[in-house]
């Protein structure tokens, strides 16, 4: 899942690359108007299934294997259509906006974070370590450098899970 920010500044592709799988994962944008992405977006390229979830109705014509799903879309709302799907995961590529919003939610329980020895700043966009809401702790499962770059993967240490 990508935020609106993402799909319009990045156009990712959403794919999954390099691993054979034995089916396309859904693409999913949260975003405020759907009619907001251009059609030639890099996201309508293959044709595997996209789910826009937008605040206002769109009156575009998508392809088949788009769907819109129109409401307010707190995380909680999110995950609750997800499971009503009979979705069991959902792997949140960005942007931090979606980041910090899952995090404070309480529904990150495993995490990839890349670090590179650059310093980034400004006042626009929150961090993923958010301290707000029940983030909780994590432990660190597994640290990998790639290059000057470092990998950290980590969970959740609680016991307590979510149930949706």
């Amino acid at each position: 899942m990508v935020g609106e920010h993402t799909a319009l500044v990045d156009d990712p592709q959403l794919t999954v690359r390099e691993v054979p799988i034995d089916w396309p994962p859904i693409r999913v944008v949260l975003l405020h108007d759907a009619a907001e992405l251009p059609a030639d977006a890099k996201l309508f390229e293959q044709q595997t299934p996209v789910w826009l979830l937008a605040a206002t109705d769109s009156r575009h014509q998508w392809p088949d294997f788009v769907q819109v799903f129109v409401g307010e879309w707190s995380p909680a709302a999110v995950m609750a259509l997800l499971q009503q799907q009979g979705i069991q995961s959902l792997l949140i590529e960005g942007g931090s906006r979606i980041h910090a919003d899952y995090l404070a939610a309480g529904f990150a329980d495993h995490m990839i974070v890349y670090v590179a020895p650059i310093i980034l700043g400004g006042q626009g966009l929150p961090a993923i370590w958010s301290d707000q809401g029940k983030a909780g702790t994590y432990r660190l499962v597994n640290q990998t450098k790639l290059g000057l770059d470092t990998r950290f993967e980590l969970r959740r240490t609680s016991d307590v899970y979510r149930h949706y």
